[in-house]
């Protein structure tokens, strides 16, 4: 059972690394070329054109991979994913007729300075352009079709990066980062939709999207709250401190997700594995065991990103934005709580309870935005980052519990609760050290991140013979079968 689930998450894995390191290794540039203030322009351009995908889009390519998945003929799968790919095209194309036409005022009242009109329009027409690329990439994954979905999303950030550079350099300024955008993703989104050409057919049907949209408004709804507890701290920054300080915020925030590219191509993976192989009988104590690992890796990563903030933000971004690293911490554990919430809350998905995620994520919400009101005029970008920490760990805890009550997989808390200390610790040693670029510090950070591996194996986070079984499974990477 766990052979595509390995295949596929070393595929994902790859090209997700691929994918999110260009944009990592964008930062450099960025913060040479652009002001703090212009880096939170962009980050702010980015926090809201997310909001209106997700926000829009009512989570119907969640209700596709569900709909997909489970039909009996491949007419019917033509059927949901025709149906799901015209829904997206036709309100995102409302969407931005309306955006374009409101632009001035965007530019006016949400970035201070309405000669920025040219940058939202363009923003705007990118949100267009990436709903479509997500759908038609995500629509590969759902057809476990790794090796294309790779090829896309790798070819558009290559495409992206070069394109920004390109015109970035040639002085086209915040206009050439969202012309760079949106070119590479309407190319592969096109491209993605040739890919997956079998899905589709020209029929909308208009029961399929009432199922589908029934299915999926619930996600939309806790998908609100989530990017809010995701997002909201950006509008906080902005407003209570200016964006300057979001700039240095953005910068971490960027630092921070490199976890996520730790776990990206699990995440890709999961989902069509959780659902195709759930009903068989050794299913949980299978997704025990894959908690478990990716608990140790998550937990491995956010000691090892959270002890070298300080030198990669010293190489990676000037010197305005370093004082950035003592917000990382904060921000990784987030992230990470953020995914574990998500990836094992299955249960409530299975049983098509989306509700309950709704009612998790408001809640999640309303602590994350007392919290940033509370603590940011006390401890400024420290203050938004343990807001965010706190509201993703209790969402995580509460979704996990949740799910327990209708798919209960049988979880080793302790070994991970030491693992989790063991983590944490190390983090505070190294924040012990002096913060700068030395040899003595750098070798006492390389330790501290060898002893946790050797302690995971102690506790049996990491099991020795789990690891071989793993590692006769690479054989199968290319060519192995489902």
């Amino acid at each position: 059972m766990l052979k595509g689930l390995f295949k596929d998450t070393v595929i994902y894995g790859i090209s997700s690394f691929v994918a999110n390191g260009v944009g990592v290794f964008l930062i450099p540039f960025y913060t040479r070329v652009f002001s703090t203030a212009e880096y939170g322009i962009i980050d702010i351009i980015a926090v809201s054109t997310s909001f209106a995908i997700v926000l829009l889009s009512l989570q119907i390519e969640q209700a596709v991979a569900r709909f997909y998945v489970d039909s009996e003929s491949d007419t019917a799968r033509v059927r949901v994913a025709s149906t799901g790919l015209a829904f997206v095209v036709a309100v995102f194309l409302l969407f931005g007729a309306v955006g374009i036409v409101a632009s001035p005022y965007l530019s006016r009242y949400g970035l201070e300075d309405e000669s920025y009109t040219l940058v939202v329009v363009l923003a705007v027409a990118n949100v267009f352009s990436f709903a479509i690329f997500s759908y038609a990439i995500n629509m590969l994954k759902w057809r476990f079709e790794s090796h294309k979905y790779a090829l896309c999303s790798v070819g558009s950030v290559v495409v992206q990066a070069s394109l920004i550079f390109f015109l970035v350099s040639s002085g086209w300024g915040l206009e050439g980062v969202f012309v760079g955008y949106g070119a590479a993703n309407l190319l592969f989104a096109l491209c993605g939709i040739w890919l997956g050409r079998s899905s589709y057919g020209f029929e909308l049907e208009w029961k399929v999207l009432g199922k589908m949209l029934s299915f999926g408004w619930p996600l939309a709804v806790s998908a609100v709250p989530v990017y809010m507890m995701f997002y909201m701290d950006r509008f906080f920054v902005k407003e209570m401190i200016g964006l300057a300080e979001l700039g240095v915020y953005g910068v971490a925030v960027r630092l921070a997700s490199v976890i996520t590219l730790l776990l990206a191509g699990f995440q890709m993976a999961w989902g069509p594995f959780v659902y195709q192989n759930y009903r068989n009988p050794e299913a949980p104590a299978t997704f025990a065991s894959v908690f478990r690992y990716v608990m140790g890796l998550g937990l491995l990563g956010f000691a090892a990103l959270s002890l070298f903030g300080p030198e990669v933000l010293r190489v990676f971004a000037t010197g305005n934005y370093v004082k950035g690293h003592v917000i990382v911490p904060w921000l990784i554990a987030g992230h990470l709580l953020w995914s574990i919430g998500g990836y094992f809350s299955m249960g409530i998905r299975i049983e098509k309870k989306t509700g309950l995620i709704a009612v998790v994520s408001v809640f999640g919400m309303l602590v994350n935005a007392a919290m940033n009101v509370l603590l940011i005029p006390l401890l400024g970008i420290v203050g938004a980052a343990v807001a965010t920490f706190s509201s993703f760990l209790l969402v995580a805890i509460l979704s996990i519990r949740l799910s327990q009550r209708y798919y209960r997989i049988p979880y080793e808390w302790g070994r991970v609760l030491f693992a989790a200390a063991a983590s944490i610790s190390a983090v505070i040693i190294g924040f012990g050290l002096e913060p700068v670029i030395k040899v003595e510090s750098v070798l006492i950070k390389v330790l501290l991140c060898i002893g946790l591996v050797v302690f995971f194996v102690v506790i049996g986070i990491v099991r020795l013979d789990e690891v071989k079984h793993i590692c006769r499974l690479r054989s199968l990477i290319g060519f192995g079968q489902r």
